[in-house]
């Protein structure tokens, strides 16, 4: 039986530089198993500001606008391409609950994500990607990222 996936989320790291690179890796992917109908649903979420000391909120905020700009970068490539595309930056410090919620909330039928690395997407990697994997209410693909050695 061949599933016609309509929303597939893809988490990206916007943290980190090489997040981009993965994101892209994982957002090709999707594309081979949706169909011209399938809408791609990129996804960043960062940690929140409420914890940090009020001296670091410039900082976080600087964080949230490249992210955004990141984001908005990602979903233009696609858009030039001719493909369905959204995103949505959410600022959460439990990571990994923050994409099951996602998952409900922007009602996508897969999940496309990175797993074994070792910062940023760390997050959401072997830890996070097993808990999204082990409670998603939707079908998880994880992409296996090659050691940073």
């Amino acid at each position: 039986m061949i599933t016609n996936y309509k929303r597939i989320l893809v988490p990206v790291d916007v943290e980190h530089d090489d997040g981009m690179a993965n994101a892209s890796m994982a957002l090709d992917l999707a594309r081979r198993i949706g169909t011209e109908d399938t809408t791609l649903v990129a996804v960043g979420v960062i940690p929140g500001a409420h914890d940090l000391p009020q001296v670091f909120h410039d900082k976080w905020r600087a964080l949230m606008s490249r992210a955004r700009s990141q984001l908005d970068l990602l979903v233009a490539a696609g858009i030039d391409d001719g493909e369905h595309m959204e995103s949505h930056l959410l600022s959460h410090e439990d990571i990994a609950g923050e994409l099951l919620r996602a998952a409900k909330r922007f009602d996508v039928d897969l999940i496309v994500m990175p797993s074994h690395r070792k910062h940023g997407l760390a997050r959401l990697s072997s830890s996070v990607a097993e808990q999204v994997s082990r409670d998603a209410p939707v079908t998880v693909l994880l992409i296996r990222q090659p050691d940073d050695e």
